[in-house]
């Protein structure tokens, strides 16, 4: 009975010790609209649409297609797409992980990342991208990699 008790409070103490661990949080003004490793543009480009036209004009040239397309104010908002090319193999990432408007101008901050040396990756064309809708930018965009 003793090790039975032993090995129960054993349990408790370690289940304890173990952290889940929580989904990215993005800043409060980003909305991701959509991301992903295919359907993205065979060439690498940065972004900034202040308008319907220049938004369908960038979906028409990507294969990302919406069950729903989002509804975007473009008088209270800016959409910004971030595009890494055409890549051999999966692996590949592109993220926007912040932005951040200073007296001049508006930063975007964006990272990139690869597979790792002998990594398993799937073995497939792939074009990520990331694309968010932030409140309207009126200044100059920085994208920062």
């Amino acid at each position: 009975m003793k090790k039975l008790f032993a090995i129960v409070i054993l349990f408790v103490l370690v289940s304890g010790c173990i952290q889940t661990q929580e989904p990215p949080k993005q800043p409060p003004d980003l909305e991701t609209i959509s991301r992903s490793g295919f359907g993205g543009l065979n060439e690498q480009g940065d972004y900034v649409i202040n308008s319907e036209g220049e938004w369908s004009e960038l979906l028409n040239r990507t294969r990302i297609r919406f069950q729903e397309p989002p509804s975007i104010d473009f008088s209270k908002n800016t959409v910004i797409a971030v595009f890494l090319g055409t890549r051999s193999t999966g692996g590949y990432t592109i993220e926007i992980k912040d932005i951040v408007e200073t007296d001049d101008e508006v930063m975007v901050y964006v990272e990139e990342t690869s597979p790792g040396p002998g990594e398993n990756v799937i073995m497939a064309v792939t074009q990520p991208y990331h694309i968010v809708k932030t409140k309207k930018i009126t200044k100059e965009v920085v994208f920062e990699r």
